[in-house]
């Protein structure tokens, strides 16, 4: 944690990029869990995604706890001197009545249903239409490349046009894309 804003800029993007190369190897090798039956139907490999899900469980713990070893905490903290009765419901009753608070919880939850959304369109799309279960990585690849290029660049980016900008921009892209491909799916 910094006070500087070009230092928490830098660390919100290494925090994007190490979950977006952490999400990588899992979205990777998920279409090769789908095997084709003889008889045509497809199933999952539920035995191999759970030594999966299990390596990449063991691995998220040790790397959080070195991550914990390795920080640095630069801003000291006051401690409170006495508890006050009854502040944790005004503080519920202040960020339910903050516009701002309700507008990134609303945006929030509107990413993550886009995302089980382009998660399961893909899954289909990849299974059933295109018939190639193993290509459903494709999308994830080319999802996280344009994103893992414009990180190394979102600091300028951010410093020329404004955080809520290149925000606004980046969610205008990823709307059209999703018309974009529902669209060109549709006909």
């Amino acid at each position: 944690i910094t006070s500087d804003e070009k230092e928490r800029n830098t660390l919100s993007v290494f925090r994007s990029m190490g979950s977006t190369f952490g999400a990588f190897p899992a979205m990777a090798l998920a279409g090769m869990w789908i095997v084709s039956n003889p008889d045509g139907t497809k199933t999952f490999k539920y035995n191999v995604l759970l030594i999966g899900v299990i390596i990449i469980a063991v691995l998220s713990i040790v790397g959080y706890f070195i991550c914990y070893k390795f920080s640095k905490e630069r801003i000291v903290t006051v401690p409170e001197k006495k508890k006050i009765k009854g502040y944790t419901f005004k503080t519920i009753k202040g960020l339910l009545s903050t516009k701002s608070f309700l507008i990134v919880s609303l945006a929030g939850m509107l990413f993550l249903a886009g995302q089980m959304y382009q998660q399961s369109y893909n899954q289909y799309l990849f299974t059933y239409v295109f018939n190639a279960p193993g290509l459903m990585s494709l999308p994830t690849i080319m999802q996280y490349l344009p994103v893992a290029i414009v990180m190394f660049f979102s600091n300028k980016l951010c410093k020329k046009f404004g955080r809520k900008e290149i925000c606004a921009v980046g969610m205008l892209l990823a709307g059209l894309s999703f018309l974009l491909i529902d669209t060109i799916t549709l006909y």
